[in-house]
């Protein structure tokens, strides 16, 4: 795939290949383009990694964790919004997650409705601002509203 300049992409990480492609599968049925790595070491060798204007990541995947992936890229001021999934959550592995800036935490299964208006609404609040990557920076965080009360099982809070 050839990545133009202006290109935004969701990126999706995940050791489970069936699970990548149903969630590219998803995500481009919305019209957004998708890039899928196998894991979190993979996506971090991807040169044009910049371009991700979210990431989806499982949370075990052999090698570095979605956890260690995200400490990573905060470490290297790389902010880019996080939505996890996982097969093999705990209250203590989400709350670790959404403390660290994670937009979202979800336990597979999860409905495709919630992550699609979870993610709709993350691009919508990350999406570059006219001016410069600081404006960007600052509006990559987690908002005081929105959708982030919504639990693994998709009902509000």
């Amino acid at each position: 795939m050839s990545i133009g300049q202006d290109s935004r992409h969701v990126a999706i990480i995940d050791d489970d290949d069936s699970v990548r492609r149903a969630l590219q599968d998803l995500i481009e049925t919305e019209g957004l383009s998708t890039l899928s790595f196998a894991s979190a070491e993979q996506f971090l060798d991807f040169e044009a990694r910049h371009q991700a204007a979210c990431v989806i990541c499982d949370i075990r995947m052999p090698g570095m964790s979605g956890l260690d992936l995200q400490a990573k890229l905060k470490a290297e001021r790389f902010r880019v919004p996080i939505i996890f999934i996982t097969a093999h959550g705990n209250a203590e592995m989400r709350t670790r997650a959404i403390r660290a800036g994670a937009e979202e935490f979800f336990t597979k299964p999860f409905d495709d409705a919630v992550l699609l208006k979870i993610l709709n609404a993350t691009l919508e609040r990350s999406a570059p601002a006219k001016g410069s990557d600081e404006d960007r920076e600052v509006s990559v965080g987690r908002s005081a509203q929105g959708v982030k009360g919504v639990t693994d099982e998709g009902s509000s809070t």
